[in-house]
């Protein structure tokens, strides 16, 4: 299952927007990207795109998953300015 993939790269759940499908556990919320290059996962966005006309609906949807050279670019960046340890 998608979600339960993205429970090993996230670090905070919000409890006030339950899910579901995790048993009411929080929405998923800030990547780490440390977890991320540790799992060799990255995030899984699914996204759905509607119409301005109501009538019409969805236009469009479905589930991306953005470069993970990014992320290792992000870390990389990180370390390099000395932004990690801030990072908790």
């Amino acid at each position: 299952m998608i979600l339960k993939e993205m429970l090993k790269i996230i670090t905070i759940e919000n409890p006030n927007v339950p899910i579901l499908v995790l048993e009411f556990r929080g929405v998923l919320t800030r990547i780490d990207v440390r977890k991320m290059i540790a799992t060799g996962k990255g995030p899984i966005s699914n996204i759905t795109i509607a119409h301005k006309d109501f009538a019409i609906a969805v236009i469009g949807e479905g589930i991306q998953n953005p470069p993970f050279e990014t992320f290792e670019k992000a870390t990389k960046a990180l370390k390099e300015t000395n932004h990690h340890k801030k990072i908790k």
